[in-house]
């Protein structure tokens, strides 16, 4: 008989139902939970209230502060001023609006220009005393109107009177509805039913509630609410009177109820004391008990999206997912996760991870599936295991060990290493070694080896999927089949069309087994004519994936699961073809996922460090809200240009002064695993950008001009694309409009003359500029031509001064040298008399002095009575030097430290002199009196005598008066001002004024 192995899924249907009961409750993991830090959030306290705002967006508020999860980003919605912040405690959407509760006051929270909410209170001047010292830090909305309590009383504002009610209460506990009767819970445990519409307060007696503390309520249906008690009764309450609620007794329900809320699809969520979160669905049945450690001690609940709960705990807040289409296993549950794998065993699955074997742990309703390490097998030495109907087998380092009816486990065969078992039919399991390949059949209670062993596979990493032969993965571009036929075993050897592959996965569909490499590298293998094959209705279905499909797999109910690097996509079969769902199994932190579809379509994912079970029921109830426009502010975010859960509508048009748009958008949903990734394109020709992780588009500075955005989830599929469009106009500024072209047109006009009249007046400049430097130039060129003549001119008077000093030096000097000669021998005669010889030595002496002054002025040297003296000592000596007979000379000095130059003393000690001599020559003086005057910035010399005087009118150019003229060249040559002042019989004065740092001149 030809034995080929095989496993067909009737075979494999004995045990379907087993792998996934547990005593009648479904083997789960955890709901996905995602833990927000009060840090995260920020400037949170634990007994924050929790709430939505009117766009759907998950609110964290208490006092000033109201904060909204926008997809993955916190956004702060408080106004800044302190009016706000100081107020809001609670705030509630009410019919689109929003209402606040706060210490001693309530009211409207008002969106700003900003975005903001700000509070608006509805606080009446003559509101009740008793409202200044209550703490309104709870409300209750009802059809009519919204009820804001605290402890001492209660206010009802009326939508349609837009007025107050007040009522005043003992010691309020909560109040609570039950259809449209709104009730009160106070501390004298009476309970008070309020009738707003006659603004009373009446007592009622209510079965059930008779000397009781009601603390919370949550709706049951539109007719029954739920009530906890202060003494952890839970009671149904329909208005007129309260019963136990049966859950309660069923399960066994027992503490202080700590949170209670409706969950968005019926049913209600709870908060026990110490023993976690208990999720009921409408009828009532438990869903979920959640005893996780983190969960003992829940304050809050939210929730007004099916499927997602949100839950204050102390140090966070929790989103818990509990409609995810896959629960999570963990260290949490019991196992510690490395390429965990799951088998069917008996009535119960058994998990492989860490090479290690877990069983499942007796859990209570609702709870996730616990786990603990199998009794009798060795922790970390697990290598292969397999498992089918009442058999398991397992593998350690050495050989096989086989699981006895008595929970203990024997050795089967010896075999090194056996990295896979596999179960190819019922009684059939084969090994795969590195060394060797084993076959065992279970025959009479016994397992034996029916077939000879033959080569392993080596070292490789080994996966194995089995169809009409046992495929093998061996790791790059190998691939084998494995068959046992006529007691052989057999390991053939696939080639895939290509070469050089990292790897080649193994999947299959029908009879067709799909090859997949990298990228571009695909195959499909006919098993049944044993051969390569085109399979294009195939191929073209997996081409429809956004992502490269590496595996694929088929279950009962012909639904197709591809993975790919980060996830998984699902093609399901519908009328004309296969809906493809690529979102759903997104796991973005587990790389490489696999599927195993046990019996009875119960599909499990796993990876290196992660195990899912799939539930089927979420998955059903899966949805993908539109994304939402939530903000659309301009002026760089200052200005907020949508009303509060206002739509946007198509053919918005803005100024020009707002075309700094920024938008922000908001999934619709928070049942995901992953926060969805979203694309945009502001115009049907741009390309698609990716939405940053806050959701925020910003687009500053737009040009005028139409514009259409469109937004896209990043991973588009033709079956489920969300998505949204808006139409919008940015209008031109003024100065682009038709009145605006008209007015640069005439002011363009008029520049233009502007400009030609100031080139002209700029030419006009230039001409007289030009003029005036061609002026300059030539004053300039005539001064230096005036100097050249100059200079030309003290030339000529130097070259004669040269020829005039050679005469001197040659007559004058050597003859008063001569004259000096006969005047010392003639002193030293005896027959002289003394009065003689007095006048004798005055007449040496002058004619010494004038051989020395001819000797200077021949040399251009200064006067010897300058040397080594000041000018005033100068003027002194000279006066010693002058025989003015019977003339008195006098000198005045009243100098000053100043510094003058040589030839400026030489020349006032010269016209000194000159003036002395004119004088006693000229005028018969009787006294000639010599000043001399320093001052900071002058020198002042007067010579003045009392002799017959003269018409200083006269011109001395006449003949005669060379020793005026005299005078006048020294004083020019200093630079000095020179005065004479004389009249016939009034005497003289000459007067020179000398600048200390007056220009000379030659």
């Amino acid at each position: 008989m030809l034995v080929r192995v095989a496993l067909t899924l009737s075979m494999l249907g004995s045990c379907a139902g087993a792998a996934s009961q547990r005593d009648g409750e479904e083997v789960r993991g955890l709901p996905f939970i995602r833990a927000y830090s009060l840090d995260e959030i920020g400037r949170v306290p634990r007994a924050a209230r929790l709430g939505f705002d009117s766009f759907g967006r998950f609110a964290v508020m208490y006092d000033g502060i109201y904060t909204v999860l926008n997809d993955t980003a916190w956004v702060d919605r408080m106004d800044a001023a302190p009016t706000s912040r100081d107020t809001m405690t609670i705030v509630r959407v009410v019919n689109g609006a929003y209402y606040y509760g706060a210490r001693a006051s309530w009211g409207i929270a008002e969106q700003t220009g900003e975005g903001h909410l700000q509070a608006r209170s509805l606080v009446p001047h003559d509101a009740p005393d008793w409202t200044a010292l209550t703490p309104f830090g709870e409300m209750l909305t009802a059809d009519r109107g919204v009820y804001f309590y605290g402890f001492n009383g209660v206010v009802y504002w009326d939508f349609a009177n837009q007025r107050n009610h007040f009522f005043e209460l003992p010691r309020v506990v909560t109040c609570f509805r039950a259809g449209h009767r709104v009730f009160v819970s106070c501390e004298d445990r009476l309970v008070r039913e309020i009738l707003p519409a006659i603004g009373s307060v009446r007592l009622v007696a209510v079965p059930g509630l008779e000397n009781t503390v009601v603390e919370r309520s949550a709706p049951l249906d539109a007719t029954r609410t739920l009530l906890a008690t202060r003494t952890g009764r839970l009671l149904a309450f329909d208005g007129e009177s309260a019963v136990p609620w049966s859950p309660q007794e069923e399960f066994g329900l027992a503490g202080r109820v700590l949170a209670l809320a409706p969950l968005a699809e019926g049913g209600v969520a709870l908060s026990l004391a110490n023993q976690g979160v208990f999720l009921f669905s409408a009828d009532e049945t438990l869903r979920w008990r959640l005893p996780l450690p983190e969960f003992q001690l829940i304050g809050a609940f939210a929730a007004n999206e099916p499927g997602v709960l949100w839950a204050m705990g102390e140090n966070a807040i929790y989103k818990v997912f509990y409609n995810s289409p896959l629960t999570s296993f963990g260290q949490s549950l019991g196992l510690t996760l490395a390429w965990p794998r799951v088998f069917p065993w008996a009535d119960r699955l058994v998990v492989c991870s860490g090479r290690t074997m877990y069983e499942p742990i007796d859990t209570g309703p609702g709870e996730p599936s616990r786990f603990k390490p199998m009794a009798g097998l060795s922790v970390g030495q697990i290598g292969g295991v397999a498992a089918h109907g009442p058999h398991l087998l397992v593998a350690d380092t050495t050989g096989i060990l086989a699981a006895g009816t008595d929970g203990g486990f024997r050795r089967i065969a010896e075999i090194d290493h056996a990295a896979k078992l596999v179960f190819i039919a019922p009684e059939v399991c084969v090994a795969i070694g590195g060394r060797e390949i084993a076959a065992l059949r279970f025959v009479d209670g016994q397992w034996t080896e029916c077939a000879p062993r033959i080569a392993g596979v080596g070292d490789a990493p080994v996966r194995t999927m089995l169809r009409r032969a046992l495929w093998i993965e061996l790791g790059g571009d190998k691939v084998a089949k494995l068959t046992l036929q006529h007691g052989r075993l057999d390991l053939e050897p696939v080639t895939p069309p290509w070469s050089g592959g990292t790897w080649t996965n193994l999947g299959a569909v029908g009879p067709v087994v799909v090859l997949s490499g990298a990228e571009g590298n695909r195959a499909f293998y006919d098993e049944e004519k044993g051969a390569f094959c085109e399979a294009p209705a195939l191929a073209s279905l997996l081409d429809r994936s956004p992502y490269w499909i590496a595996r694929v797999t088929e279950d009962e109910s012909g639904t197709l699961w591809a993975t790919h690097t980060r996830g998984i996509v699902t093609f399901t079969p519908e009328v004309g073809g296969h809906r493809l769902d690529a979102t759903t199994f997104e796991l973005r932190n587990d790389a490489y996922p696999e599927v195993m579809v046990l019996p009875g379509d119960d599909v499990w994912v796993t990876s290196g460090r992660s195990l899912y079970h799939v539930e089927r029921r979420a998955v059903a109830e899966n949805r993908r809200p539109k994304i939402r426009l939530v903000s659309m502010t301009a002026d760089q975010g200052r200005r907020e240009l949508l009303k509060p859960a206002g739509e946007p509508v198509d053919g918005l048009r803005f100024s020009y002064d707002d075309s700094s748009l920024s938008f922000r958008f908001f999934s619709g949903t928070y049942a995901w695993r992953s926060p969805p990734l979203y694309q945009y394109r502001l115009g049907a020709a741009e390309a698609w950008t990716p939405v940053d992780s806050n959701m925020v588009l910003r687009f500053p500075k737009l040009r005028e001009g139409e514009y259409r955005l469109d937004v896209r989830q990043a991973e588009p599929q033709a079956e489920e694309a969300t998505s949204f469009t808006l139409a919008f106009a940015i209008a031109p500024p003024w100065y682009r409009t038709p009145l605006g072209y008209t007015g640069g047109a005439l002011l363009l006009l008029a520049t233009s003359a502007g400009v030609a009249r100031w080139l002209n007046h700029r030419s006009l400049r230039r001409n007289a500029e030009l003029e005036q430097l061609v002026n300059e130039r030539t004053r300039a060129l005539e001064t230096t031509m005036e100097r050249l003549n100059e200079e030309t001119r003290n030339a000529a008077t130097l070259a004669e001064r040269s020829r005039l000093a050679g005469e001197i030096h040659d007559s004058l000097q050597q003859g008063l040298s001569g004259t000096l000669l006969h005047l010392e021998t003639t002193l030293t005669h005896p027959a002289l008399t003394p009065e003689l010889r007095g006048q004798l030595g005055v007449m040496r002496n002058m004619l010494s002095y004038s051989r020395e002054e001819v000797q200077q002025a021949v040399w251009n040297l200064e006067s010897p009575l300058l040397q080594n003296s000041t000018l005033g000592e100068a003027l002194h000596k000279l006066v010693g030097f002058i025989n003015a007979g019977s003339v008195a000379v006098d000198v005045d000095t009243y100098e000053r430290p100043i510094s003058l130059d040589p030839e400026v003393q030489h020349n006032l000690l010269r016209i000194a002199q000159e003036a002395i001599t004119n004088a006693v020559k000229h005028a018969q003086p009787g006294r000639i009196h010599i000043l001399l005057e320093s001052q900071d910035d002058r020198v002042v010399l007067s010579i003045t005598d009392d002799g017959c005087g003269f018409d200083a009118t006269v011109d001395r150019r006449e003949e005669g008066h060379f020793g005026l003229r005299g005078i006048e060249a020294r004083a020019r040559c200093i630079g000095a001002e020179l005065r004479i002042i004389s009249a016939p019989g009034a005497g003289t004065t000459v007067r020179v004024v000398v600048p200390t740092h007056a220009p000379r001149t030659t």
